[in-house]
């Protein structure tokens, strides 16, 4: 068998295998005398069918039959004689097959050969964690407005701070497209368009306005984007709302604290906590950024494929875009796409730098990190860890999970040993 690898780039080859007639006349010979012990031809009992007969009925059989095998056989033993491996199927091209020659193509990627540079006792600088008053103060006054009281508003007008409830109706292009009934809306100058804030100040209990508006073109939904439309409200109450004031017994009622001075430490200790765990996560990017500045090498362009196609899926899956038709579904995610390449190769080429630094540091993955994990996840969905462990395994997805584990302890390895001021 005669078999040439071309280099196409650093992690793709193009692998040109030609097969011996000898090798094409012996596959033939195996598959035809397996299909003789079960041949149907009038006349014959199944197993007694002469052999030139059984190459006449069922040649087209034989031919697709020989083809798929000596392709998978000679294909699997050039890989291993170039000592190839592939990250995904090779794509198979150009054959050329007839019963005394087989000439074929394999599309192949490669894993790449990886190129760590330093990457213990990385310098870093960790921020100091400081909580400001005012940021506890921010804290404290979206808890008096989740303990707010809300009472009728009598003798005036709408104001700023107060609630209206109404019916509300939107139109564009002569369609309607939303309908809320006893809908709580907050009057404030930022939070509404302007002609609705207009329209309605000083408004009263059984108004009923009908606005026209210019949707702005970073509106919410991008649908209505830099369009035309109409609100038709109609305001059936309107509340002022009351916050309670910071006392010792607010401040117990909500959280069992002994004092206002109590409960301002323990948001203070909360903020002071997630500011830390920004702050690490921070870190462990620069340590990243790092290591992907010191190592240079090419990654697989169908891996990299991939990762930015989960990306902008991802990111659909949070926009408001997600329902929108076919067509302009596609453009977005032609618009994402180019915005998520860079993030993707990233991706890629961290995987395989935590992969090879694990493989240098023996660190691996234990039946107790994985269910570790497993028990995590159960508490998340409130199931028990056996049956999250059957539901990554029905999908097969147990593989992909002990991968996560591996690159998150390969990083805080990476976190213990930098060098932190």
């Amino acid at each position: 068998m005669k078999v040439t690898v071309k280099e196409l780039a650093p992690c793709e080859k193009l692998v040109k295998v030609n097969v011996p007639e000898e090798v094409i006349a012996e596959a033939y010979d195996a598959v035809y005398r397996e299909i003789s012990k079960i041949a149907k031809v009038p006349g014959f009992r199944p197993g007694k069918v002469p052999p030139d007969l059984v190459r006449s009925h069922y040649r087209d059989e034989a031919k697709e039959e020989v083809r798929k095998r000596l392709v998978s056989k000679t294909l699997h033993e050039a890989l291993e004689e170039h000592r190839l491996d592939p990250i995904f199927h090779p794509e198979i091209r150009e054959i050329d097959f007839t019963d005394r020659k087989l000439q074929y193509s394999a599309y192949v990627e490669i894993r790449p050969e990886v190129k760590v540079g330093q990457y213990l006792g990385v310098k870093v600088k960790k921020n100091p964690v400081k909580v400001e008053p005012a940021e506890i103060d921010r804290v404290i006054d979206e808890l008096r407005k989740g303990h707010a009281t809300f009472t009728p508003v009598e003798g005036r007008g709408l104001e700023f701070g107060d609630f209206f409830i109404c019916d509300l109706k939107v139109f564009s292009d002569g369609k309607e497209l939303e309908s809320r009934q006893d809908a709580w809306i907050e009057y404030q100058e930022h939070g509404l368009l302007p002609e609705i804030c207009s329209a309605l100040k000083g408004c009263r209990a059984g108004d009923e306005k009908s606005v026209d508006v210019d949707f702005p073109k970073d509106y919410g939904d991008s649908k209505l984007a830099e369009k035309k439309g109409t609100f038709k409200i109609n305001v059936k109450e309107i509340k002022a709302r009351a916050l309670p004031e910071v006392t010792a017994e607010w401040a117990k009622e909500i959280g069992d604290y002994g004092s206002a001075e109590d409960l301002r430490q323990a948001i203070e200790r909360d903020l002071a906590e997630e500011k830390d765990r920004q702050e690490e996560h921070r870190l462990q990017n620069e340590i990243l950024e790092r290591l992907l500045e010191s190592s240079k090498f090419s990654v697989p362009k169908r891996l990299v494929d991939l990762t930015a196609e989960d990306l902008v899926s991802e990111a659909l899956k949070h926009s408001a875009e997600k329902h929108a038709k076919e067509s302009d579904l596609e453009a977005k995610k032609k618009e994402l796409r180019g915005k998520v390449e860079e993030e993707a190769e990233k991706r890629v080429r961290l995987g395989f730098l935590l992969e090879k630094i694990a493989e240098n540091e023996k660190i691996e993955v234990v039946e107790k990190d994985l269910n570790d994990r497993l028990d995590e996840i159960a508490k998340q969905v409130q199931q028990p860890r056996e049956k999250v462990r059957s539901y990554y395994e029905s999908k097969n997805r147990l593989g992909s999970l002990a991968h996560d584990i591996l690159n998150k302890k390969t990083l805080l390895y990476l976190r213990e040993k930098a060098d932190v001021s």
